[in-house]
C-alpha cells in the first residue's frame, strides 16, 4: 500500500509546495484517502510529461501527468530538505495527517488497538511475509536491530520521562514468511499480523496508529508514507518521536531521528 501511494502523495507534494494544482487518476484508494480525483480523459496527446528531476525550471504551464517511475520525485524532495527548504510546512502535515484519520474503513476496522490511555505507545513496523534474508537486502532488516530500536525507544523515553514511565510495543506485521516472532520475548505487548491476502482497510486502520503513536519506528514505504503525518517532536517533552531506520530513496524528515544513530551512541539520541 505505500509503495502504491507514495508516487500520488510525493506529486501531492510537490503540487502543493509549488502552488500547482494536482489531481489522481482515479482510484479507490486515493478516493478514500480524499486527494482530488481527476476527471475521466483528462489526459490526452497534449499532456506533456512532469519533467521531476529539475523541479524549479518547469516553466511550460499547461497540464503535465508523473509516469510511473516518478517515484523519483523522492530525489527531488529529498535535496529540498537538505537545503532546509523544506515540502513539509504550510499545513501540509496537518492536511495528510486529517486525510489518514478521516479516511472510512469497515467496522470491524474501526478500532483501537492501543491497550492503555497511560502509557507511551511506541509503534513498529517490521516488513516480513514476502521478504526475506539474501532476496532484499535492501529493505530487510533483522530481528536484532528492531529488538534494538525498540530498546533504544525505550531508553528515550526513560530519560524523557522518568524511569516509572510505562510503556507499550505494538509490532505491525505479517502472519506469513520468514517470521519468528519468539526472539521479542517480553519486549512487546502485541502483534498486529497481516494474513497473505491484504486488506487495505485494515492498512489505514494500522496507518491511522502510526500517525498517533508516541514513538514510531519506521523504515519500508508502509510505514514511511503515513509517517510523513506525524506532527515534529514537542521541544517541550520530545515526542511524539519518529525514528526512521532505512535510508532508501524517501527522505527523512529534518525533524527526525536518523537511522545513522542506531549505529552511534544512545546518548545522542536524548541531547
Amino acid at each position: 500500500m505505500g509503495s502504491r501511494l507514495q508516487l500520488p502523495y510525493s506529486a501531492w507534494l510537490v503540487a502543493h509546495y509549488h502552488g500547482w494544482k494536482f489531481c489522481s487518476p482515479p482510484d479507490g484508494l486515493a478516493e478514500t484517502l480524499s486527494f482530488p480525483i481527476c476527471s475521466p480523459g483528462i489526459r490526452n496527446e497534449g499532456t506533456k510529461e512532469f519533467q521531476f528531476t529539475n523541479i524549479e525550471n518547469v516553466k511550460e504551464s499547461g497540464l503535465h501527468f508523473v509516469p510511473r517511475n516518478g517515484v523519483s520525485l523522492w530525489q527531488s524532495i529529498y535535496d529540498y530538505e537538505r537545503r532546509n527548504q523544506s515540502m513539509f510546512e504550510d499545513g501540509v502535515v496537518e492536511n495528510w495527517r486529517r486525510m489518514i484519520l478521516e479516511a472510512k474503513v469497515k467496522p470491524e476496522f474501526d478500532e483501537e488497538l492501543w491497550l492503555s490511555n497511560d502509557t507511551v505507545r511506541i509503534a513498529a513496523h517490521v516488513r516480513r511475509g514476502d521478504i526475506y534474508p539474501g532476496q532484499r537486502n535492501d529493505v530487510w532488516v533483522g530481528d536484532d536491530q528492531v529488538i534494538a530500536l525498540i530498546e533504544m525507544a525505550k531508553y528515550y523515553i526513560r530519560q524523557k520521562l522518568g524511569d516509572d514511565k510505562k510503556t507499550e510495543v505494538h509490532i505491525f506485521s505479517e502472519s506469513y514468511g520468514h517470521v519468528n516472532w519468539t526472539r521479542y520475548g517480553s519486549l512487546v505487548d502485541a502483534f498486529h499480523l497481516a494474513p497473505p491476502q491484504g486488506d487495505f482497510d485494515r492498512n489505514l486502520r494500522d496507518w491511522k496508529h502510526f500517525v498517533l503513536a508516541d514513538v514510531l519506528i519506521a523504515g519500508n514505504t508502509f510505514s514511511k508514507v503515513p509517517s510523513y503525518a506525524r506532527p515534529g517532536a514537542s521541544p517541550d517533552d520530545g515526542f511524539p518521536l519518529t525514528i526512521s531506520w532505512r535510508r532508501g530513496l524517501m527522505p527523512a524528515r529534518n525533524d527526525w531521528i536518523s537511522w545513522k544513530w542506531i549505529r552511534g551512541d544512545w546518548e545522542a539520541v536524548v541531547a
